[in-house]
């Protein structure tokens, strides 16, 4: 029993580092780096939008490229929307994630150059504002590209929290989601 539950107080410190890297040029490629106990697991993730109007998603180079399943997207919804509707779940995970840094480069490149150069005046302005209250974590510089054909985002952020902090999130969200589901039953279920 006491190693049992030694196990257990092991699982919920278990301190984890999520570093996210996104860059979008075209494509989009999202580097996702989680450190357990100072040991790395990587996973890359790029999608491209084809001709056809579907997006590919390549998620490590050595596998072919695969088209998302179309529930995936259903799927997240209700998870989110579980998220988002429980307050206590938010406040906790906000309590307990902690920002480690934030660093964002955009370059603005539109149609014309007027709205360029008000566009990335904009965003940079809004970006200060944003990094005043943040101790100097967050660094987000805007560019105007103006002899550039798209707009380009290379964004890095660094969170630091426990195993144990999902654990209660996820436990507190679904217990949300059950008692909102027994309040407000389905119309399928009220049929059947």
């Amino acid at each position: 029993m006491p190693v049992c539950l030694l196990v257990m107080y092991l699982v919920l410190i278990t301190p984890l580092r999520l570093t996210v890297c996104l860059s979008h040029a075209g494509e989009t490629r999202l580097l996702v780096r989680v450190q357990v106990w100072g040991i790395p697991l990587t996973w890359r993730i790029r999608s491209k939008r084809l001709r056809s109007g579907r997006v590919t998603t390549l998620l490590r180079k050595n596998r072919p490229p695969r088209e998302a399943p179309p529930d995936t997207g259903r799927r997240i919804q209700v998870v989110a929307g579980a998220y988002l509707r429980s307050n206590r779940a938010r406040a906790f995970l906000r309590e307990h994630v902690r920002l480690l840094s934030l660093e964002a480069l955009v370059c603005i490149a539109l149609s014309d150059a007027a709205k360029t150069a008000l566009t990335s005046g904009l965003l940079g302005a809004l970006s200060r504002l944003l990094s005043l209250g943040m101790q100097g974590r967050v660094r987000v510089q805007v560019i105007p590209a103006f002899f550039h054909q798209q707009t380009t985002v290379q964004a890095r952020c660094i969170l630091f929290l426990r195993l144990g902090t999902i654990l209660f999130t996820a436990a507190l969200a679904g217990a949300a989601y059950l008692l909102e589901k027994r309040e407000h039953p389905s119309p399928r279920a009220k049929e059947a």
